[in-house]
């Protein structure tokens, strides 16, 4: 089409304004009869003669430009008219009157160099490519059509390294043509291209690579997202760590400082500081530092820390109904219909019916029947609407979907699905598919996230974790223990294997054996016994000592084997060898044997000759010996000894520290001794080396480390260690509330007394409920007739008993109370909050509905 407007064009044209007499007429002539050999014969002999006619230079132009003429030629035709116009340039006034008779003027020189112009433009569009339009702007620089066709030049250009799909076409578009109106489209092609081809293998090293090739690429944020969650798919704290000191800045960054803050805080030391602190997780910290408790005001509810701050702001008309009772630890908060951090962020807008922490930064959101999973910094993972969820060893979040257990990495990427059954196994991942169960270390699984895939052998079809990272495993009838690199420690064979305390046991058709820590299989035994020290074998030749650690038997055949306590027994006739330890032993003939269990790891050994008892240490010593019916270790090297229903006391070398004439002595308890005579109870003090004797009705209990609390005739009171008495016997309770005084009880009134001077110094208190109770502080509230007040054993009156009811709605640690004044007169519950120290920090007033949504039910 674009030809046939060509040669339209030109025929329309051709011949305007020109004949000339001379060589100029004749070779008109020729032209008009298309003789075109004579025509251009007559035209460059002429030439010949004088190559500065501008009349034959326009003449031969009209030669080449006739589209009749099979030597047409545009470039040849744009040549001579080029040629003609400069000469004409050159001729003088009276030659162009001369050429005025043609007519011949610039003006159809121009008109008709226009028409080249145009031809060779169409020519260009007909052939739309690079090479063609430059073309034209090289050779027709006087084209009015010059700025179009670097327009199509450029798109002709930009659509030739589109679809090149190559970054080097791209770039060579861009350095050529850097001012086209496609260099910016260009330059994000440019850069999308070498993203997607320096990372189409999706692997952890080629986006690595890629970024350290072209470090200020506009695909960094996406780039780096893909190798944290490339690189920390394991869950490994070491790797997020190595992450963020590789990358420390924009969204990748802030996301795996959010998890590993999370997970620093249950696997590690919660109160160590946190090594990438940023001033979001300082201020998250500080807030996080305190208990939220609720408070109300204008119909909406917030929360405040123990101080009083508002942290978050009343802005909900309703209360999660856990909160009512305040000590809030939750460092995210069910608000109205949001989830919302301590700083006030929204972490999920809805309905919420239940709250689950699932531990290491995650939660599970029951909200309208729909259950997902999201981490406490607002991001989700997995789907909504799921049917169950877990983060398994701080290292994957596993959740279940149709029938169909998910594992996500902690960054929350999908690594792999469609399992019947996921567990923890010790330090493994065990997955149950079609009833069989496969073992992938959490190291392994993270490998799924580098396009490396989970491909497994022969499965198990039982799988049990077992002491000391061992894994035990069965196919069919067969049986194996594998080790924490998960190769066969014990191979498959058809055997029942048992955990031991000394390594495991093996029963077979042969017999049983022992593999000790090393693995290596003993012989085979008629029968083995085992206790947490020691392990006895049984042969034709008798029982064994069996040393689990060298395989071997430690001591001759015995006709049985007794375990006494720690000790081992070995008996043959009526001789027993004693074994302490595995090197040491005592012979004995003719004896009984009893253990003498003791405190903190200590035991010994009590061997009965004829009545006469021995004491032996753990390590052989004998301490010393008597006749005794009866020895019981009553700690501190003190032993209870009896002897005709009376019970005395001795110390490690036998020596008689009380005589026989107790019917009970307890166990050491702190400093003393309890004793029982005559129904009567009384102490025995060992560090003052001193009795008090039996004459209370109930055993003495220590006040303090100076004063004991006797009970006699039905009351109570204070006598010091010379059992002189410092309170009279006429109270029905005493507690401890500082070395100075003691909250005491007289029928239904408990009173605050002085212990020294004897003198009341609270009375009237009906009831009292300990809110706090530590080595430095007693805090109660207290009620003295129907008004209640908070006293404290060290700063004394924290808050007057002046108030209607008091609820401590903080911790115990740092008590905040909730008090009220009822003024029934107008229905009014005036409310002030306490901090610990009694400071009043917040105080407003309610109406009885109002009142009923903020009050704390609980008297905590």
């Amino acid at each position: 089409m674009i030809r046939i407007v060509l040669i339209v064009l030109l025929v329309a044209g051709a011949w305007e304004g020109w004949s000339q007499p001379g060589a100029e007429h004749s070779a008109v002539r020729a032209l008009e009869k298309q003789k075109w050999g004579k025509s251009r014969m007559i035209l460059e002999k002429t030439l010949r003669k004088d190559s500065t006619r501008s009349g034959i230079l326009y003449g031969l132009s009209r030669y080449f430009f006739s589209p009749a003429n099979p030597d047409y030629h545009i470039d040849s035709a744009h040549l001579y008219i080029s040629r003609s116009l400069a000469m004409y340039a050159l001729t003088r006034l009276p030659a162009r009157k001369k050429l005025l008779r043609i007519p011949l003027d610039s003006m159809t020189l121009l008109r008709f160099r226009a028409r080249i112009d145009s031809a060779a433009f169409l020519r260009a569009r007909q052939a739309n490519s690079e090479p063609a339009y430059n073309y034209f702007i090289e050779h027709f620089p006087h084209a009015t059509q010059a700025d179009t066709a670097r327009q199509l030049r450029n798109e002709a250009a930009w659509s030739t390294a589109v679809q090149a799909k190559s970054p080097a076409a791209l770039s060579l578009f861009l350095e050529k043509y850097p001012d086209s109106k496609r260099a910016d489209e260009a330059r994000e092609l440019y850069e999308e291209l070498q993203f997607r081809i320096s990372t189409n293998d999706q692997r952890l090293h080629s986006f690595e690579s890629f970024l350290a090739d072209f470090p200020a690429s506009p695909y960094r944020p996406l780039v780096e997202m893909q190798i944290l969650e490339i690189a920390t798919a394991d869950g490994s704290l070491e790797k997020f760590r190595r992450f963020i000191r590789n990358y420390p800045e924009g969204k990748a960054a802030k996301r795996a400082r959010d998890i590993l803050y999370y997970l620093v805080q249950e696997t590690e030391n919660a109160g160590q500081s946190f090594e990438f602190n940023t001033d979001s997780i300082r201020h998250v910290q500080g807030l996080n530092e305190s208990y939220l408790v609720p408070f109300q005001t204008d119909g909406k509810f917030g929360f405040m820390d123990a101080s009083g701050r508002e942290i978050i702001g009343a802005v909900s008309p309703t209360l999660y109904e856990d909160y009512r009772c305040g000590n809030i630890r939750e460092d995210v908060i069910v608000h109205g219909e949001n989830l919302i951090a301590r700083d006030g962020t929204i972490i999920f807008q809805g309905p919420i019916t239940e709250l689950n922490d699932l531990g290491h930064g995650f939660i599970g959101i029951d909200a309208g029947g729909c259950f997902r999973v999201m981490h406490k910094t607002g991001f989700s993972v997995g789907e909504d609407c799921l049917q169950d969820a877990m983060v398994m060893d701080g290292r994957f979040v596993a959740i279940r979907i149709n029938g169909q257990w998910e594992i996500y990495a902690l960054t929350g990427r999908l690594l792999s699905s469609g399992w019947d059954e996921i567990k923890t196994v010790n330090r493994f991942i065990a997955l149950r598919r079609n009833d069989e169960w496969f073992l992938a270390s959490a190291a392994r699984i993270g490998l799924i996230a580098d396009r490396q895939p989970l491909d497994f052998d022969r499965g198990f079809d039982e799988v049990r974790g077992w002491p000391n990272d061992l894994i035990w495993v069965r196919r069919e009838k067969s049986e194996a223990v594998l080790n924490p690199d998960l190769q066969p420690a014990i191979p498959f064979d058809e055997h029942e294997l048992q955990p031991e305390i000394v390594g495991v046991r093996s029963r077979s058709a042969e017999g049983i054996s022992l593999y000790g820590p090393s693995f290596k299989q003993s012989g085979y035994f008629e029968h083995v016994r085992i206790n947490s020290y020691w392990a006895c074998v049984k042969t034709e030749e008798g029982w064994w000592i069996f040393d689990p650690f060298s395989g071997t038997t430690v001591s001759s055949g015995f006709d049985s084997i007794s375990f006494v306590g720690i000790f081992a027994a070995g008996h043959r006739g009526d001789s027993v060898r004693v074994f302490f330890d595995k090197s040491t032993y005592r012979d004995f003939k003719s004896v009984s044997l009893d253990y003498i269990p003791g405190k903190d790891s200590v035991a010994f050994l009590q061997v009965d000759d004829k009545g006469r008892k021995s004491v032996y240490d753990h390590t052989a010593v004998r301490l010393f010996d008597g006749y005794y019916d009866r020895i019981q270790y009553a700690g501190s090297s003190y032993f209870i000894v009896g002897r005709k229903e009376k019970k005395g006391l001795v110390d490690a070398a036998g020596k008689q520290v009380l005589p026989f004439s107790y019917s009970a002595i307890g166990e050491l308890e702190g400093n003393r001794i309890p004793l029982l005579r005559n129904m009567k109870f009384g102490v025995y003090d060992v560090v003052r080396k001193k009795e008090i004797a039996p004459a209370f009705d109930k055993n003495i209990v220590p006040y303090n480390t100076g004063l004991l609390i006797g009970f006699s005739r039905g009351k109570c009171g204070i006598v010091d260690l010379n059992n002189r008495v410092r309170i009279p016997f006429q109270y029905d309770a005493f507690r401890y509330w500082n070395d100075t005084s003691a909250l005491v009880r007289q029928g239904a009134i408990w009173q605050i007394l002085d212990l020294n001077a004897n003198r009341v110094l609270v009375d009237d208190i009906k009831d009292y409920r300990i809110i706090r109770e530590s080595d430095h502080e007693v805090v109660a509230i207290i009620r003295r007739g129907n008004e209640y007040g908070v006293l404290s054993n060290v700063n004394g009156v924290v808050i007057p008993a002046s108030y209607t009811d008091i609820v401590n709605i903080g911790s115990s640690a740092k008590p905040l109370y909730f008090t009220e004044k009822h003024v029934k007169e107008a229905s009014l519950f005036v409310i002030i909050y306490y901090d610990d120290r009694g400071k009043s920090i917040r105080h407003q007033a309610f109406e009885s509905d109002d009142y009923d949504l903020i009050y704390c039910p609980k008297n905590n």
